[in-house]
């Protein structure tokens, strides 16, 4: 059974981080990096930062701001999505979806079901969730990227603290990968008007015939394109929705789910991300950075 880590970040009172070591057996070695990082069984350890690591009643915490110095392990890989965790992209995609719904007669659309579809591959939304033919799904992806490639995928922002944080993890010997359901050529655009696309050792994501959608594909893709073995790699997931935390589960890696993006209340809990964090200071803390 898994033990769990809460983050309490500054000031926020009760968990704005939960860390689940998920599925790991006592004896693992992600245990034992643990029992390692939070030093004696009741006293703990703290960065001269003012981070304290300590145990109570049972469950692991971190209290505090978050760290430099601090004893958390730092993994091989850090896995990070794109739309809803590294950019605020809703603007963008909303606009595109908005001018090629009418193209499948889904016109009438709101802003919150909208939302449900950014995360999981859009071939299932349409075909699976919707009903739709491939027929269809064909025009609505010629009709949106028209949109999207034409100039959307440049309205975003980037979420405070997380260009400092990928340029600090791109510093260090941790690789630092993409991961996405955005196809490649369009991802690496957004990075690259973000400034942030030489931080990256791999990207990852779908290919513009829509293959290799699914997250634990994507995953793999990026793990192995950064020359590392996804049997052997410790690695942390970081997304915003579901499908990012059940695609790092997939391969036994560590999960962490962003408050800041696309999830629907309760969706990372349920998902059972290893850590939920909320904001880049929280995810930079444990990261080990």
């Amino acid at each position: 059974v898994g033990r769990r880590l809460t983050l309490i970040g500054r000031g926020r009172g009760s968990g704005a981080v939960r860390d689940d070591v998920g599925d790991a057996p006592p004896d693992s070695g992600q245990e034992r990096r643990i029992d390692d990082l939070l030093g004696a069984r009741d006293g703990g350890v703290e960065g001269s930062n003012g981070l304290r690591l300590q145990r109570a009643q049972g469950h692991r915490r971190i209290v505090g701001a978050a760290c430099e110095d601090a004893r958390v392990p730092r993994p091989d890989v850090v896995l990070l999505d794109l739309d809803g965790t590294i950019t605020d992209s809703i603007p963008g995609i909303f606009r595109c979806l908005r001018l090629a719904l009418p193209v499948i007669g889904m016109e009438g659309i709101d802003d919150d079901e909208l939302r449900t579809w950014l995360g999981p591959p859009l071939r299932w939304t349409l075909l699976e969730r919707y009903g739709k033919s491939e027929d269809e799904l064909d025009r609505f992806v010629v009709a949106y990227r028209a949109e999207y490639f034409g100039g959307g995928e440049y309205e975003f922002d980037v979420f405070p603290g997380m260009a400092e944080l990928i340029r600090d993890v791109a510093a260090s010997d941790t690789r630092l990968v993409l991961a996405t359901a955005k196809p490649i050529e369009s991802a690496e655009r957004v990075l690259t008007r973000a400034g942030l696309i030489d931080c990256f050792d791999f990207v990852s994501g779908t290919e513009l015939d829509l293959m290799r959608q699914d997250k634990p594909s994507v995953i793999a893709h990026g793990v192995e394109g950064a020359g590392l073995d996804i049997a052997t790699v410790d690695a942390v997931m970081v997304g915003d929705r579901k499908e990012d935390v059940a695609g790092g589960r997939h391969h036994g890696f560590r999960t962490a789910g962003v408050r800041w993006g696309y999830a629907d209340p309760g969706e990372l809990e349920e998902a059972d991300a290893t850590y939920l964090v909320a904001d880049a200071a929280e995810l930079r803390a444990v990261l080990g950075f």
